[in-house]
């Protein structure tokens, strides 16, 4: 009975009757800088920027040069200094997601991104058990 309830809710799935959604959530947290890039006090920062790439393939590498990395969020934030996250809940493939940060003053001036981070996301669904027996 349950190798057919399996079948069945894999037609239904292929058909598009139902759908399997499976995501994880990755939060991204750091501090916002407390300085320019002369020393000097920072007092207007206006918004945190992140970055994101997905990488799949055998050997991902958020580093390697080419690595397209597209807006993610920008999120307003005025607190030097102060803790920031942002959660990503889109994370609904297999791969490697990669994130940079830059912050932005209220000019609009956009500092340079930090060094990626990354977390290994494996949505793969699993086979299921075999050699079920009840005695």
């Amino acid at each position: 009975m349950l190798r057919f309830k399996y079948w069945i809710i894999s037609i239904l799935i292929a058909a598009g009757i139902i759908t399997a959604a499976f995501a994880v959530t990755n939060n991204i947290t750091g501090v916002a800088p407390t300085t320019n890039t002369d020393g000097s006090a920072l007092t207007n920062l206006a918004s945190i920027r992140i970055y994101k790439a997905v990488l799949t393939g055998t050997n991902p590498d958020c580093t390697a040069a080419g690595t397209v990395y597209s807006v993610f969020q920008t999120v307003p934030y005025t607190t030097a200094g102060g803790s920031f996250s942002v959660a990503d809940t889109l994370a609904t493939t297999t791969g490697r997601y990669c994130y940079q940060a830059t912050a932005i003053n209220t000019s609009g001036t956009e500092s340079a991104r930090t060094s990626p981070v990354w977390k290994d996301v494996d949505l793969r669904i699993p086979s299921p058990p075999t050699n079920l027996i009840v005695q």
